[in-house]
């Protein structure tokens, strides 16, 4: 597996990039940070112009067994039209799926809250674009702060490769 910070000249949409939150397709000159399945799309195409980072790691099937298992639940729930067990099904897939990618969070601020509440928001300062989570549980209302940063035991490798190869 490798992960490959290039600078691209494309003419085709062959390659998903993040502009302000949305993925969208360009075509152009650009540096763009990719994955496995993507780098080989791009030395295909010929595309790539300057390498200017390469990360590589061993490469395998992980989680093989959690994933077909949980999968087949929520395949079972759908058919049964269980929504609440499809629900958590599902949950349970993409919770392995974005420990890898977890970001740190601070922890800003704290007050009491009514008990029987249990909420989270996500919430973007309309000037700066800082984003955080206002959670509610337990009779307490928390506010963090999206650090940017990768969290302890995340490791982005995974999370990268798996989203490329949903796509």
């Amino acid at each position: 597996c490798v992960i490959a910070k290039v600078r691209v000249k494309i003419d085709k949409p062959i390659l998903p990039y993040r502009v302000t939150g949305k993925t969208c397709f360009p075509i152009g000159e650009f540096t763009v940070t990719v994955c496995s399945e993507a780098l080989k799309r791009l030395l295909k195409a010929k595309a790539i112009q300057t390498i200017y980072e390469v990360a590589i790691y061993d490469c395998d099937i992980i989680f093989a067994d959690y994933v077909e298992f949980f999968g087949k639940e929520k395949e079972h729930f759908t058919i049964t039209k269980d929504n609440l067990a499809r629900e958590y099904a599902k949950k349970f897939m993409n919770a392995l799926y974005g420990k890898w990618g977890q970001k740190k969070e601070r922890l800003i601020d704290s007050c009491n809250a009514p008990f029987d509440i249990i909420e989270s928001k996500v919430v973007i300062d309309s000037e700066s674009g800082a984003r955080g989570r206002i959670v509610t549980y337990g009779g307490v209302t928390r506010l963090y702060e999206d650090r940017g940063e990768n969290a302890y035991n995340s490791f982005v490798a995974i999370s990268s490769h798996i989203t490329e190869y949903a796509r």
